[in-house]
């Protein structure tokens, strides 16, 4: 199965906001050998910035910029471990700048996104919170 792609509906989520959103995974071009034909092989893989964002969003009303991991509803699970063990998370927080998760899934023939968001509690324990219900 090929991998969804909610690009379109997190550009306009952000648009929506208010926020002005700018692509924050690098392509990096990766060669392999084909372990059944023994061929060469090329592939795109993209590379999170610090290994936690898909996308940054300037936030003009509230101030600051939000990191936004986007996947499925059924993976928001895997891609807060994936945060949880970036280094650069506890000084993202610090920055007091939002760390979230945008799991996408369909209701009907909509799109909604349900977000999460990591918090900062005593002696750098990060725990999240849902913030939407959709």
């Amino acid at each position: 199965m090929a991998k969804q792609s909610f690009t379109p509906q997190t550009v306009r989520e952000i648009e929506r906001r208010g926020w002005v959103g700018i692509k924050a995974d690098q392509q990096k071009m990766i060669r392999y050998k084909d372990k059944a034909t023994h061929e060469m092989r090329q592939s795109v893989l993209a590379v999170d910035l610090a290994g936690m964002f898909d996308r940054l969003a300037i936030r003009p009303i509230e101030g600051g910029i939000a990191g936004i991991q986007v996947t499925s509803v059924a993976n928001v699970a895997a891609r807060r471990r994936k945060i949880n063990d970036s280094q650069f998370l506890i000084p993202w927080l610090r920055s007091e700048s939002p760390c979230l998760v945008w799991g996408w899934h369909k209701v009907g023939n909509r799109w909604r996104v349900r977000e999460w968001q990591a918090l900062l509690g005593p002696g750098y324990v990060v725990s999240w919170a849902e913030l939407t219900q959709g």
